[in-house]
């Protein structure tokens, strides 16, 4: 049987704002059955750091219900406990159903006419209890989690899978048993736990709806590449999709659709939705009862000021921030014309509820609270201009600076490798999706960045064959570092693998598993090619 190699290529860019490779072809589209529209069905949801208690909801839900929503994602907090944003869902005792029965009353008595599709809050992290060892604790939270969904009247659970602190529940090299135990003896173990699960949420809440935030279309199934990121995840959602009856429905929430702006964005989620089904163990299962949603980051990069993507939340020149109002408006379109049925909003800055938005995250008065303005009108109005039957693409405001990749005058794989392909043989193109991150402070090569073990799990996925501009860095200038992993076949002996790049912009350093395999130096503008 032959064998295949396994090779992680990394690639750090210096000081430029685009960055083009020239390899891959663009996937057209895949799935059938389904036309891009907007219609009364397409639901959007609110979700975010603001989110209020069931308290505040049943006191305030008639204002609450003007907002351009269809329904929240609601966490478990309180006014007593109001630092629980979620339930830990793998924590290593069991919520009770006790303890929520305020929860659940001010829900149930809440007068709901316009949100009519309302979720509880769940968080992946940390682990506490190993896939291999007594599952009951975690299985009995997911039993009350969706018994309190039941009783208060929700449409279901919104599942935030990140892996933030704590135990990763998807990586298999930091499981309890991983010096004993092979990935492939963990992902059965997992599908195996999924689906008792999901057998324990359907005995006491048939026909639940669960929303997570991302699932096959950000995470992928990687049978046979165990060191990707998330690397259980997808045996965790075959499981529960095995289990599926009825009207049960898993969302994948594609949180990596945050930054997405154009058409040809949400066409190539979908194609990567209906690719992945090709790799679920249940793909009958699938088909039937997982459906894609998109995530919206309406205050992109105004969170997190301790990544280089910070930017402080503008509420005075619109401009200044990753989405202007319309723009805003023409990506929610967008996203509601591709879902099957829900978009979820995720802020930060925003707080919708009591109309405000964080301006200034170091300035701090003398209660502790960060600076405000009122949140401008435009982004409001944005949601009832994403419902209009067509909208008008915006106009592209860093055209002259950052232009399309496919715009470039010399764009063309053919001439590129034409030379190439006189002497040598085309082995395979390197996968379109990439890991990345930014490295604003150069410190990447003295943390070793290039080692084949370095958890970039968290680091961002991104395409090649674009500008990383669009891809939602456009306001970065500086380091930055691609990752990905692929397989190639054996070779006979004597032959060797050489490994070509159609254009990087100015300076770029590769790594190929872990050894520096070659540099390109930008000196002057005389050299400043492709």
């Amino acid at each position: 049987m032959a064998c295949r190699t396994r090779i992680v290529v990394v690639l750090v860019v210096s000081l430029v704002s685009s960055v083009l490779l020239g390899l891959g072809t663009v996937a057209g589209t895949v799935w059938a059955d389904f036309t891009p529209s907007i219609t009364p069905q397409k639901k959007i949801i609110a979700s975010g750091w603001h989110m209020p208690t069931a308290r505040y909801i049943r006191e305030h839900i008639t204002e609450m219900e003007k907002l351009p929503f269809d329904g929240l994602v609601i966490p478990p907090a309180s006014e007593e406990t109001p630092c629980q944003p979620g339930l830990y869902i793998f924590r290593n005792h069991p919520y009770e159903l006790d303890d929520y029965q305020q929860l659940i009353a001010d829900l149930r008595a809440t007068k709901f006419h316009k949100f009519t599709d309302n979720f509880l809050k769940l968080w992946a992290t940390p682990l506490q209890i190993d896939w291999f060892d007594d599952f009951t604790p975690i299985i009995q939270s997911w039993r009350t989690a969706a018994t309190i969904a039941r009783q208060a009247g929700l449409k279901g659970l919104a599942f935030d899978p990140e892996h933030y602190w704590g135990e990763d529940p998807w990586h298999y090299q930091t499981m309890k048993y991983a010096d004993s135990k092979t990935w492939e003896q963990y992902a059965p173990q997992v599908v195996k736990r999924g689906a008792e699960i999901m057998r324990a949420v359907q005995e006491v809440y048939p026909d639940i709806t669960i929303l997570c935030y991302f699932g096959p279309t950000y995470t992928g199934y990687p049978p046979d590449l165990p060191y990707e990121q998330y690397n259980l995840f997808g045996a965790f959602i075959d499981g529960m999709l095995s289990e599926c009856t009825g009207e049960t429905r898993l969302i994948d929430g594609c949180e990596n659709a945050y930054y997405l702006r154009t058409t040809s964005h949400y066409n190539a989620l979908r194609n990567d939705f209906e690719r992945a089904r090709g790799s679920s163990r249940v793909p009958d299962k699938y088909r039937q009862h997982l459906q894609i949603g998109f995530g919206k980051y309406i205050d992109a990069f105004s969170a997190c000021p301790d990544t280089t993507s910070y930017l402080p939340w503008d509420a005075e020149l619109l401009t200044n921030n990753y989405y202007t109002p319309y723009e805003f408006a023409y990506s929610l379109h967008q996203a509601l014309r591709y879902t099957d049925e829900y978009v979820w909003i995720f802020t930060a800055s925003l707080n919708f509820w009591q109309n405000w938005c964080w301006i200034n995250w170091d300035k701090v008065d003398e209660s502790g609270e960060r600076e405000r303005r009122p949140i401008p009108e435009g982004y409001k109005q944005a949601f009832s201009l994403a419902r209009q039957p067509d909208l008008t693409p915006p106009p592209h405001r860093q055209s002259g600076k950052f232009p399309q990749a496919q715009q470039q005058s010399d764009w063309s794989d053919e001439d590129t490798f034409a030379d190439l392909w006189e002497n040598y043989e085309s082995l395979m193109d390197l996968p379109l999706r990439w890991h990345f991150q930014t490295d604003a402070d150069n410190v990447g090569v003295q943390e070793r960045w290039y080692r084949w073990s370095i958890n970039d799990y968290r680091w961002h996925h991104i395409k090649i064959k674009e500008f990383w501009d669009p891809q939602g860095f456009a306001h970065y200038d500086g380091y930055g570092w691609y990752r990905v992993r692929f397989d190639v076949p054996a070779l006979p002996p004597g032959k060797r693998i050489y490994l070509a790049f159609g254009a990087v912009d100015e300076s770029a350093w590769v790594y190929i598993n872990e050894k520096l395999a070659g540099i390109q130096i930008y000196s002057s503008p005389t050299n400043a090619t492709w």
